[in-house]
C-alpha cells in the first residue's frame, strides 16, 4: 500500500524564527547577506511523496520501532521538533497540547500525533520527560495513548526530514 505524506508540520512556519532569535540581525540586510544556516533552513512541500517508513526511531520508552506502526491506521499529525528549544519548538508543543486538550477527536483513537526531534543528542528519557509535561499540559491524561516522542539517530533524522521536506540546521 503507497501511504502518501499529507503532514501538519506544527513548527514549520516558525522554524527560521528560531535560528534568527538567536543571531544577530541587521534590518533590511540583503538576502546575500543572511546567515548560511538560515538559507537552509525551510519546508518543501512533498505531497506526493511518501515517508520511508521503514526509518527506525526509538520512542520515549526507549523501544525501537518503525515509522510504520504509526501510518495507515489513521491520520497523523507529524511534527519535527527539537525537545531541548528553550524558545519556538516548545511554544508549538505547548499550542498542540492545547489544541489536543480540547478538540473532540483524540490521538489514539481518531489520529495520532508523531513528534519527532531534530536533534540526534536527544535520548529517549527527555522524550518521556516532555510527553508527560505535554500530556499533563493538555489537561487531557487520554492523549497520552495517541501522542509518540521519538528520538533517533542523525542518518534516520534526515531520512524523514528530507523525505517530508523539511529543512533544518
Amino acid at each position: 500500500m503507497r501511504i502518501f505524506v499529507a503532514i501538519a508540520f506544527v513548527v514549520l512556519a516558525f522554524t527560521p524564527a528560531v535560528f534568527a532569535q538567536a543571531l544577530p540581525t541587521t534590518s533590511g540586510a540583503p538576502a546575500a547577506e543572511v546567515p548560511a544556516k538560515l538559507r537552509d533552513v525551510g519546508f518543501d512541500q512533498r505531497l506526493d511523496k511518501t515517508l520511508p517508513l521503514d526509518v527506525e526511531f526509538t520512542d520515549e520508552h526507549g523501544r525501537t520501532v518503525k515509522l510504520t506502526e504509526y501510518f495507515g491506521k489513521r491520520p497523523v499529525v507529524l511534527a519535527f521538533v527539537y525537545y531541548g528549544c528553550p524558545m519556538l519548538c516548545l511554544q508549538s508543543l505547548s499550542s498542540l497540547a492545547a489544541t489536543l486538550g480540547v478538540l473532540s477527536e483524540n490521538p489514539g483513537n481518531d489520529f495520532d500525533v508523531v513528534s519527532i526531534s531534530i536533534d540526534p543528542r536527544e535520548t529517549p528519557a527527555l522524550a518521556l520527560e516532555k510527553k508527560a509535561h505535554y500530556v499533563e499540559r493538555s489537561g487531557k491524561p487520554s492523549i497520552a495513548e495517541g501522542w509518540h516522542y521519538l528520538t533517533g539517530t542523525e542518518t534516520n533524522i534526515q531520512r524523514a526530514t528530507n523525505a517530508a521536506g523539511f529543512r533544518y540546521a
